[in-house]
């Protein structure tokens, strides 16, 4: 009987042992983890950091969060832990935990952004814009939208949950998946104190303005798209050449000079054949041996081609691995061979926002007409775009094979 009472003791002293020896142990491991998960220094460029650490069996939490010296600021960033910590307690049970850290940045003066993390995951992002000096607007969020969409553009999205401006770029979450969209895509739109610290190396059309896309088919004319090339250089301007195949050879050095000024380079088949006429045989051969030259003189293919005369039948759609591009302002300035006429259709063919105008490279009357039409759009407020800009931007679209982009597509 005793030797019993001796081994319960026994067992209840073991028992209590093993508790207060294993209070500590989960203490410090709850502690180490905390360390370990606010050891963010690297994402940590702005803000001063507060913390707040609670062991407790019942439910313990670790959270620091950044303070900024802006009232509007700190309160929500404040407010937001305390409503997470107070759920956690309220639901918490034996040997749950909470963790709250922070990644924060501060790109340029007057911009400050935190992205607030619950348990490892990005649970809530505050941005602040000194209004004084920028106020972002929702040209600069569609941007931010299109290029994050082109960026995860194999990945189901969403319009985006969250935007942090950190050093060089913007993170985008759209359903969980992050796209990074570097501030050299969105340049025209940032704040003054942005542009300071960022390189524009790339061309991004300023999204702001309206877009017409210009067009020039049947070349390379080295005379002719030069002349052009000189008013689209003259002005920061771009267009896209549809150049015939069997003229690439002798017009390759025209046609480099358009791709350094930004000008996008469209195939218009091998010998400007009517491919709706045409069997398959015929269209895979127009295709291909105007990429073979393509590739040959100029080093690359093109993606877009333009059908001569427009014409386009179902073997074509249903055959074709290029992007088919028509128009929606015809100039007929091959017709005519008349400078003011294509001015004037142009002029009073109404609000061209959205549009694809067509002309062509061969004739000096066009080349002379671009020198006047290119001003005027920039003076009425167009952004000269690309086709491929075009679409990307203003219909916020994703290019695809098997479709026709024309009238139906281009008219608003």
């Amino acid at each position: 009987m005793m030797f019993k009472k001796f081994l319960c003791l026994l067992l209840i002293f073991i028992m209590l042992l093993s508790a207060f020896s294993c209070a500590p142990k989960a203490k410090t491991a709850f502690l180490q983890s905390a360390e370990q998960y606010f050891d963010l220094t690297a994402d940590q460029k702005a803000g001063k950091s507060q913390k707040e650490v609670k062991y407790s069996k019942s439910g313990s939490f670790a959270i620091s969060y950044p303070t900024f010296g802006i009232k509007e600021l700190d309160s929500k960033i404040k407010e937001f832990c305390a409503d997470e910590k107070t759920k956690f307690l309220n639901t918490a049970k034996e040997g749950d935990t909470l963790y709250i850290g922070y990644r924060s940045f501060n790109p340029a003066k007057g911009i400050y952004s935190a992205a607030l993390l619950v348990n490892g995951e990005q649970k809530e992002v505050f941005n602040y814009v000194d209004k004084q000096s920028y106020q972002f607007s929702d040209y600069l969020l569609k941007l931010i939208k299109v290029n994050a969409v082109e960026i995860l553009k194999d990945s189901e999205i969403t319009n985006p949950d969250s935007l942090l401006f950190t050093k060089d770029a913007v993170e985008a979450v759209y359903s969980g998946k992050t796209a990074s969209v570097p501030y050299t895509k969105l340049y025209p739109l940032l704040p003054e104190t942005l542009k300071e610290i960022t390189d524009k190396s790339e061309r991004v059309p300023d999204i702001s303005k309206k877009m017409v896309a210009l067009t020039y088919d049947d070349g390379p004319h080295n005379t002719y798209t030069n002349k052009i090339l000189d008013t689209l250089e003259k002005n920061g301007a771009v267009a896209t050449f549809f150049e015939v195949g069997n003229l690439v050879a002798q017009g390759a050095d025209t046609i480099k000079r358009a791709k350094s000024l930004n000008c996008e380079i469209a195939s218009h088949t091998w010998s400007h054949k009517d491919l709706q006429k045409s069997g398959l045989e015929t269209i895979k051969d127009q295709i291909q041996r105007a990429d073979e030259a393509f590739e040959k003189n100029v080093g690359f293919k093109p993606t877009l081609l333009r059908p001569p005369y427009g014409a386009v039948g179902k073997t074509l759609l249903n055959n074709s691995d290029k992007y088919l591009i028509g128009w929606s302002v015809d100039t007929n300035d091959w017709k005519y061979r008349d400078e003011n006429k294509i001015v004037s259709t142009i002029k009073n063919a109404g609000d061209l926002d959205g549009d694809v105008i067509l002309m062509h490279s061969l004739y000096d009357t066009t080349a002379k007409a671009t020198e006047q039409i290119v001003p005027w759009l920039i003076q009425n407020g167009y952004e000269l775009v690309t086709v491929s800009e075009l679409i990307k931007y203003k219909y916020e679209d994703t290019l695809q094979t098997g479709k026709y982009y024309t009238y139906n597509y281009f008219d608003k």
